[in-house]
C-alpha cells in the first residue's frame, strides 16, 4: 500500500510539473513573449530533466523496502524461531501415535487460527483434515513437523510432549510429500536419496519402482544416474510428484505428511501417484491435506475444520450418513461438479 501510495504521488508530481510548465509556456506564447516551438523545446527537456528525478526518487525508495526487508529477516534470524537444536528425548522407538490435547495455536496475539483441537490418532492410522482455506489444515501439519509450539494446551507424540522431545531425532522420523514437488538439480539417484544421503542403489531403484518410476527410469538415457535439470526440467509434474513420493518411501518414515499431492494433476497422473501413495502409507501413521476428496474415502479418521475448530470427524461412511455433515455437502459438491466437467468434455 505505501508502494502505490508512493508511486502515485510520485507520477502525480511529474504531470503536474509538467502541465504546470505547458500551460505558463501557453500563457507566455499568447501575451506574445514566447513562440509556441519554443514552450514545445522548453517542455522536451522539462520531461527529460524530471524522469532521472523520478527515478532516483523511485530507487531510493526501493532501497528503503529493501532495508526494512533485509531487517525483517534479521529479526527472523536472530530470533529464536528454531528450537530444533534444544537437546531432548531420544525415545528407544516412535510408534506414530500423535495426540491433539486441547490443542491452541496463534500467529499473531488475539488472532486464534486453532482453537481446543482434541484428536487421538493412533499408530498406522489414516487422517484427512478437510476444510475451506484458512480453516488450519496447513497449521496443524505444521504442528505436527514442529515448525510451531502450541500456544495452548498439548501436542503428544506416544504420550510424550513434542517440546520435550529431541526435534532433530523426531524429524527424523518423518517424511512429507509437499504440494509443490522440490527437485535439485542433480541426479535421479540424489534426489531420491536426499533425505538418506548413504543410500544404497539397489535401495533407492526399489524405492523408484514402488514409486511407479519404472518407465521414466528406463526413458533417461543414463537411467537414475540422468541428471534432471534445474528444478527438475526432464520430468513432468506428476513425474516429479512421485520422484518425492520415492524418497519418503527410502527415508522409510513413522509418520507421513501428505500436503495436497494430488491437488493439481491430471486423473491419469493421479491414478499412478494414489497407487504409490497407498503403497507408502501402509502401516505409518498418515496425516492428509486434500482437496480432491474422493482420494481420502478409505481414511480412518476425517477431520472437518471450519476457522480453527474441529467441526466433525469420523469414517466417510460416518460423515455422509449424516444429512446435515458439512463433509457431505462438500463431497456430493464436489462429486456433482467432477461428473459435470466430464460430460462437457466428452
Amino acid at each position: 500500500q505505501l508502494n502505490n501510495a508512493y508511486g502515485m504521488s510520485s507520477s502525480a508530481l511529474t504531470w503536474a510539473t509538467f502541465a504546470t510548465v505547458q500551460l505558463f509556456g501557453t500563457y507566455l506564447v499568447i501575451r506574445g513573449n514566447f513562440q509556441y516551438g519554443t514552450v514545445i523545446a522548453v517542455s522536451s527537456y522539462t520531461w527529460r530533466l524530471l524522469q532521472p528525478a523520478v527515478q532516483l526518487a523511485e530507487l531510493s525508495n526501493q532501497l528503503e523496502q529493501t532495508k526494512i526487508s533485509l531487517d525483517r529477516i534479521v529479526e527472523l534470524i536472530q530470533a529464536e524461531r528454531d528450537f530444533t537444536e534444544k537437546a531432548g528425548k531420544k525415545l528407544p522407538e516412535l510408534r506414530g501415535q500423535v495426540t491433539f490435547d486441547d490443542l491452541s495455536f496463534q500467529y499473531e496475539p488475539d488472532t486464534p487460527v486453532l482453537k481446543n483441537i482434541n484428536l487421538d490418532v493412533q499408530p498406522g492410522q489414516i487422517v484427512a483434515f478437510v476444510g475451506e482455506t484458512g480453516c488450519g489444515k496447513s497449521t496443524s501439519i505444521s504442528l505436527i513437523y514442529h515448525y510451531y509450539k502450541p500456544v495452548g494446551g498439548r501436542l503428544l507424540i506416544d504420550g510424550h510432549d513434542i517440546n520435550d522431545l529431541d526435534t532433530r531425532w523426531y524429524r527424523n522420523h518423518l517424511a512429507m510429500v509437499p504440494q509443490d514437488p522440490i527437485v535439485l538439480d542433480d541426479t535421479l539417484a540424489n534426489n531420491i536419496a536426499y533425505g538418506d544421503p548413504n543410500a544404497s542403489i539397489e535401495r533407492i531403484e526399489k524405492a523408484a519402482k514402488m514409486a511407479e518410476l519404472s518407465s521414466i527410469i528406463e526413458r533417461l538415457p543414463n537411467g537414475v544416474h540422468t541428471l534432471l535439470g534445474e528444478e527438475g526440467s526432464k520430468l513432468s509434474v506428476g513425474e516429479r510428484q512421485r520422484l518425492c513420493i520415492a524418497r519418503a518411501i527410502l527415508k522409510d518414515p513413522t509418520i507421513l505428511i501428505l500436503d495436497e499431492a494430488t491437488s493439481s494433476l491430471d486423473p491419469q497422473s493421479e491414478a499412478l501417484i494414489q497407487k504409490a501413495l497407498n503403497r507408502v502409507m501402509e502401516n505409518r501413521t498418515t496425516f492428509i491435506i486434500a482437496h480432491r476428496l474422493s482420494t481420502i474415502v478409505h481414511a480412518d479418521i476425517i477431520v472437518v475444520l471450519d476457522k480453527g475448530r474441529i467441526l466433525e470427524q469420523g469414517t466417510h461412511a460416518q460423515l455422509m450418513s449424516n444429512s446435515k455433515s458439512r463433509y457431505r455437502h462438500l463431497f456430493t459438491t464436489q462429486m456433482a461438479s467432477t461428473t459435470a466437467k466430464v460430460k462437457e468434455s466428452a
